[in-house]
């Protein structure tokens, strides 16, 4: 039996009630605290799993590389991002989360934005980039001297020498044309960092810079390193420490080094890139360390091979048969290079007879549009057409770049046309990123072309515009030889013109109204429709209806859509076989909805569409 009554707890039992009490406070209440002050509380495991709260900055976002860092008054560290990460340096941000794991910072983070570009915390100045460990996850800056610059990985990325210390900058998001040249004198800032080996030491410093305008150039460096006046190997040893020289001469490879020579004086070359074993005679540019060149590149001199060859002009390459070419005639010819690309290790050449393309794989030099080399090598059947394999290049000067043809894909010469400089003008329809390399679709009419750049750049904002580019015709084949398609390579923006900048008005039209006559339509630049999904043919093709009629539509993307869906499609015309069709389009999901009523229509209704 049990008697009712009072309950009175004793004394021990109210030790234990308010220890727990005081533990719930301690994991339910949100504090507000620090980076710092999250990262004291994750390394003691008895103050793991606090509610907490944390105000900081965005210092560098890369959603990609799954890198975001952030940064307050008093620290900064690496977090990982959130899904659908669209935070950008600048960005003022609360995190809410637990204390945790020193790995993770805050644990369940959940981020919202207080303010959008903000200015970023002053950087600290460092005189040497072997105090960035000293800095972890801050935003520091220096000066420094760009000892290489292009993409790599995808990201625009320097090389760079700072207080004699080497260091890589990845700066995102940015294109190769934004970055400074080899030889130039730089301030730059962003968030210090390293690569780490296997054994826990630093295998390279990093610097993570969050965009090209915090990279300021003190004192520009040549265009042309190798226009450079030329310095003996006895005047070395006057020239300033980590200057950029020119040097030329024999080359000769050692056991432990490759040496230029100047008479009985030689100086070790440290080459960023593998050369052929046949260069005997060459110009180096590079910096002077006191000791060697370091991070030199090289273009070879003088004619590599006997005067008579097979080949002595490009047309005659052009004219074998791919039998022939597989005979591997010897090829000795001077050109203008009209395209070179180290990434894919393209290279096309021109004359005064045809134009042809280069295998340059293993090339290990630099060239640039309106080099004129010397080209020895062999013929080569190619995918295509004849090609030169095997090449040895020498650089003999410069020259005015061919003048281009005016690209007429339907009704020209395949044959003359191959690899010849081109110049052709559309709208853009699309643009992507293929690893390190921009590519745009341009249409004019029933044509359409690939354009590629051997960079990153802003290709969005160039949508549905009308350009010009000028470069080298590229073929598409398939297995069989045949050609399938054609791709311009341009060498860089330079050789673009935007020919209307102007930004064009979308306001939405009838589907009925595609392709009839208009004193206003315009059928090459893209319109704008708003309608109903009735039917998906796929995940990137489905059929659109508003008041008027329907329309079929083939996204460039998936088209995360559904029957009954209303959609703001925006799209460029094209003919179909009985009714425009709208490709290349974006599509905008307005809300859900029910399918439109079926209209009645008879079998003959049916048959004439």
């Amino acid at each position: 039996m049990f008697a009712l009554g009072k309950w009175r707890p004793c004394a021990s039992t109210l030790v234990v009630l308010l220890s727990v009490l005081t533990a719930c406070t301690r994991t339910s209440q949100m504090r507000s605290m620090t980076l710092l002050e999250i990262k004291t509380a994750d390394a003691n495991p008895e103050t793991r799993g606090q509610r907490v709260s944390t105000t900081a900055q965005v210092t560098y976002s890369d959603p990609e590389w799954n890198l975001l860092f952030l940064q307050d008054a008093k620290d900064g560290v690496y977090i990982a991002p959130p899904a659908n990460d669209d935070l950008m340096a600048g960005d003022e941000v609360r995190i809410n989360g637990s204390t945790g794991q020193p790995s993770a910072i805050v644990e369940g983070a959940q981020f919202s934005v207080l303010q959008r570009n903000a200015t970023l915390p002053k950087a600290i100045a460092v005189a040497d980039a072997a105090e960035f460990p000293n800095y972890p996850s801050r935003f520091v800056s220096t000066t420094a001297t760009v000892h290489w610059a292009g993409i790599r990985n995808g990201r625009a990325t320097l090389d760079a020498i700072s207080g004699g210390t080497g260091f890589q900058a990845v700066v995102f998001p940015s294109s190769g044309a934004d970055l400074p040249r080899v030889g130039s004198q730089i301030s730059i800032s962003g968030v210090a960092a390293a690569v780490y080996g296997s054994e826990g030491k630093i295998e390279k410093l990093q610097l993570l810079t969050p965009s090209a305008r915090f990279i300021h150039v003190l004192t520009r460096g040549p265009a042309d390193p190798f226009a450079l006046p030329v310095t003996t190997v006895p005047e070395l040893q006057h020239t300033p420490l980590g200057a950029l020289v020119h040097v030329a001469g024999p080359v000769a490879e050692t056991p432990s080094a490759l040496l230029i020579k100047n008479g009985t004086q030689a100086v070790p070359i440290q080459l960023r890139e593998d050369i052929p074993a046949r260069i005997t005679l060459a110009d180096v540019a590079g910096f002077w360390t006191g000791q060697t060149i370091a991070d030199a590149m090289l273009r070879p001199r003088g004619q590599q091979m006997p005067e008579h060859s097979d080949v002595e002009r490009l047309i005659q390459l052009k004219k074998m048969t791919a039998e022939e070419a597989a005979k591997h005639h010897t090829i000795h010819v001077q050109a203008v290079v009209t395209y070179f690309d180290p990434y894919w290790h393209l290279l096309f050449l021109q004359d005064d007879s045809a134009a042809a393309f280069v295998n340059a794989t293993g090339l290990g030099i630099v060239l640039r549009p309106g080099d004129r080399v010397d080209v020895t090598g062999i013929s080569d059947p190619g995918d295509f057409a004849p090609v030169i394999g095997k090449p040895i290049i020498t650089v003999i000067g410069h020259a005015p770049l061919p003048a281009p043809v005016q690209l007429d894909v339907v009704h020209g010469d395949l044959n003359e046309a191959d690899s010849i400089r081109c110049t052709f003008r559309g709208i853009v329809h699309t643009a992507r990123v293929r690893g390190n390399h921009t590519i745009l679709k341009l249409e004019a009419g029933q044509t359409a072309l690939e354009i590629d750049f051997p960079m990153l750049m802003d290709g969005a904002q160039l949508v549905d515009k009308e350009i010009s580019v000028t470069g080298a015709l590229g073929i598409l084949f398939n297995d069989r030889r045949q050609a399938v398609g054609h791709q311009i390579f341009v060498p860089g923006p330079e050789f673009m013109k935007v020919m209307d900048s102007k930004e064009r008005p979308h306001a939405p039209v009838t589907i009925a109204s595609l392709r009839r006559y208009s004193p206003n339509s315009d059928e090459y630049h893209s319109v704008t429709v708003t309608g109903t999904v009735v039917a998906s043919g796929g995940k990137k093709v489905f059929f659109v209806q508003d008041e008027t009629a329907g329309v079929q539509v083939r996204t460039v993307g998936d088209a995360e859509v559904a029957d009954g869906d209303r959609v703001s499609v925006r799209g460029f015309i094209l003919p179909g076989e009985y009714s425009p069709v709208l490709e290349d389009a974006v599509a905008e999901r307005l809300s859900a909805g029910p399918l439109p009523r079926p209209q009645n229509i008879t079998g003959k209704m049916a048959f004439e569409g």
